[in-house]
């Protein structure tokens, strides 16, 4: 492909601010629900259903990484503290023989550096770039990357996914990926998740059920 892209993945947190903001959802290319939340509610044709992936390695991650060190692809990571990005950096080059990454900086900078950040990235001429910086600013970001060059690259948010990588290399364990309880153990593992499940994911599933009447009222 001649043209950039770039893929995003929903959660009910992150569905929250996204949804209020067409320009974020028009200047992705592709949209994935991550979590069994959304994905359940989604296909209950509230709105149109998406294919339920996460950029972790209990999805995507996995594949990605084997794929780009087997076709030499060039690598870009922006997120994460310093001392994050590095430590996921030695992770990855570790489990993945010949993985590529060519720039790898942390997501803490001030907003009116980022047009000189990217354009440090850009230099290096990835082929792929995974930016965990949280939502809005990671979907921000991405966009604005995008609009700054000509050279085709697929771009990811991946939330706390470089955090996570740091901490515990392959996040979840096993039992968790296969019984697809990944919420649950980042609820008792990270204080901010637990804030957004009693704050909110209640706050989600209010707006979910007030659109469901919304239509429901319109159709009678």
């Amino acid at each position: 492909d001649k043209t950039s892209c770039i893929v995003g993945f929903l959660n009910p947190f992150s569905f929250q601010y996204i949804y209020k903001n067409p320009s974020i959802i028009t200047g992705f290319d592709s949209w994935h629900s991550d979590g069994f939340l959304l994905c359940s509610l989604l296909r209950s044709n509230l709105t149109t259903p998406l294919p339920r992936y996460s950029f972790d390695f209990s999805s995507i991650a996995e594949k990605l990484f084997m794929h780009s060190a087997q076709k030499r692809k060039r690598i870009a990571l922006l997120g994460g503290t310093e001392h994050e990005c590095d430590a996921t950096h030695k992770y990855l080059k570790k489990r993945f023989n010949g993985l590529n990454i060519v720039f790898c900086k942390s997501g803490y900078f001030p907003n009116e550096q980022t047009d000189n950040m990217l354009s440090e990235l850009l230099l290096t001429n990835p082929d792929i770039i995974i930016i965990g910086m949280g939502t809005p600013r990671q979907e921000i970001t991405a966009i604005r990357l995008k609009s700054l060059t000509t050279r085709p690259m697929t771009i990811f948010t991946c939330g706390g996914f470089i955090t996570q990588t740091a901490i515990g290399g392959d996040y979840y364990p096993p039992i968790i990926k296969k019984t697809g309880t990944r919420w649950i153990y980042r609820t008792i593992k990270e204080p901010h998740v637990r804030k957004r499940v009693v704050v909110d994911y209640p706050r989600f599933l209010l707006q979910v059920v007030s659109y469901y009447f919304h239509l429901v009222w319109k159709g009678r």
